[in-house]
């Protein structure tokens, strides 16, 4: 009888041992949380400057107007760029091992991380109209593959307003739209903000003075544009709209603002709910934040809706409390998102200052799951401003406006 039951003991224990086995297997392959893991250093980061990620580097402001410092994956310490201190600290993109900087006198350089070398762009070639806002709203600098795309001055009788730089090669070269600076009424055009998408190889341009959006072809440059109609919603809203795989996401200009999805080949527009802060959009999926009434907000932060292209999402009612109570944040709610490439993986944080509510976050299994932090209180990691690429995510940790860089190693 006794030697039975030790059968059926160790019986059970291997099965329990299979079963979580299996589990641990299952959860690698989806990417558990162990795969989400955010390593805080002791790098400042100002907490209104800009933040970008490649495969093999982040870089960030060090400074309100000014300063740019990069870390390279594998190691410890940050670097600034050269004469860090005459570049824009919210205006710059990370292309592979190459940084595209903008210098405080309006003209452009790129660095190249890999090789030390700063190529620096003729005014003559380039010279932007602005290098002030912040990375999440419209007319700040947009990357795709090896490309930025930027609006640039027309003062010295250019009439090309945005200018593609393609950076694949030794040196960057420079892709201008002829007319593209032009309007109707053959005054200057007013562009509020442009996307990017190397996918399709087109860019999206957001005029100010006619409710329209421009789609011109990268490899075809003197194309006509095709022309969106987008009196329906006011235009464009001032946060940066997202373009990738020929789909775009944005948020329009109505004093309710919804999130609408544009197919620029079939030019089908499809509403969602109302909507609030910024969105994401890569490998198939979407998000962005609803404002459907006070139920989808607390303080700085709204209710992710996460989606896929092609379908309408389906939007939670429910309110989690984060330590056990709505202002320590809740579960599901941010205002900056970032999805990877390949639309894997899932991010939410808060914006620019960290407030008590602004918790990082990461989806897995249809839910957001948090972070512990011990030096938190509640004991749950705060955030803000995310960005992905295939192999890294990063954001600000910290609190208020004391920001550091945060960063997660993909596998």
């Amino acid at each position: 009888m006794k030697l039975n039951l030790r059968i059926f003991t160790i019986i059970n224990l291997i099965l329990v041992v299979a079963i979580l086995s299996t589990s641990l297997t299952a959860q690698r392959r989806r990417g558990g949380a162990s795969s989400a893991k955010v390593i805080k250093t002791n790098i400042d980061v100002h907490y209104q400057s800009r933040i970008d990620v490649s495969d093999e580097v982040i870089a960030f402001g060090t400074g309100f107007n000014n300063g740019v410092s990069y870390l390279k994956l594998g190691e410890t310490n940050a670097t600034p760029v050269p004469n860090s201190n005459n570049y824009s600290s919210s205006f710059f993109a990370v292309i592979g091992t190459k940084i595209v900087l903008a210098k405080l006198d309006f003209t452009m350089a790129i660095f190249d991380t890999a090789t030390k070398k700063m190529t620096e762009i003729p005014e003559n070639k380039l010279k932007l109209r602005s290098i002030g806002g912040n990375m999440f709203t419209g007319g700040s600098i947009q990357k795709s593959g090896d490309y930025a795309v930027v609006i640039t001055d027309l003062n010295s009788g250019d009439n090309s307003v945005i200018k593609v730089i393609d950076v694949s090669g030794n040196e960057p070269s420079i892709i201008r739209f002829e007319g593209s600076g032009v309007a109707p009424n053959r005054s200057k055009a007013l562009v509020r903000q442009v996307a990017i998408d190397a996918k399709s190889g087109m860019v999206a341009v957001v005029s100010g003075r006619e409710y329209e959006m421009k789609i011109y072809d990268i490899n075809n440059t003197n194309k006509t544009p095709k022309v969106f109609d987008l009196t329906t919603y006011r235009g464009v809203g001032k946060n940066q709209m997202a373009f990738d795989n020929g789909k775009i996401l944005f948020l329009t200009g109505e004093s309710k603002a919804k999130a609408v999805m544009l197919d620029v080949a079939s030019g089908k527009f499809t509403e969602m709910s109302l909507a609030y802060h910024n969105v994401a959009l890569a490998g198939g999926k979407f998000v962005y934040f609803a404002n459907r009434g006070t139920n989808d907000y607390k303080g700085n932060v709204s209710r992710a809706v996460v989606g896929n292209v092609g379908t309408q999402p389906r939007l939670s009612t429910t309110k989690s409390p984060i330590g056990g109570s709505q202002n320590n944040g809740i579960i599901g709610f941010g205002a900056t998102a970032a999805i990877t490439p390949d639309g894997k993986n899932i991010f939410i944080a808060g914006w620019r200052d960290i407030g008590q509510t602004e918790r990082f976050q990461s989806y897995r299994g249809g839910r957001f799951i948090t972070q512990r932090d011990a030096t938190a209180r509640p004991a749950i990691l705060q955030g803000s401003d995310i960005v992905a690429s295939s192999k890294i995510v990063a954001l600000k940790v910290g609190r208020n406006n004391s920001t550091k860089l945060g960063y997660i190693k993909l596998k």
